[in-house]
């Protein structure tokens, strides 16, 4: 089982799935669901990954993506297609568009 929520890792701010989802601006991988964003209260750079019922803070290193926390999501809906990702959640939908 995984949090509702976690603290910035730049600033240790409280937040949660829907904070975090609203913060991103950019889809960084549209095949692995990786966005970029920025926390609401510290403006620091975050990256989140997409997962199933979960999001994941972190940052991509040489390697791979090092996750710092993982967030609970459930009820996350996210539609692929060739323009980008389109998320559902809680009544919200956030469209990322692919370069």
């Amino acid at each position: 089982m995984h949090a509702t929520t976690c603290r910035c890792p730049l600033c240790g701010a409280r937040l949660d799935a829907t904070t975090v989802l609203a913060a991103c601006d950019e889809l960084i991988d549209h095949e692995t669901g990786l966005l970029a964003g920025r926390c609401p209260f510290c403006q620091g750079l975050l990256e989140v990954r997409l997962g199933p019922d979960a999001i994941e803070l972190g940052y991509r290193r040489p390697g791979g993506f090092e996750v710092v926390s993982t967030l609970a999501c459930p009820g996350l809906v996210i539609d692929r297609d060739s323009e980008g990702l389109t998320l559902h959640l809680s009544g919200r939908t956030l469209h990322f568009t692919a370069d």
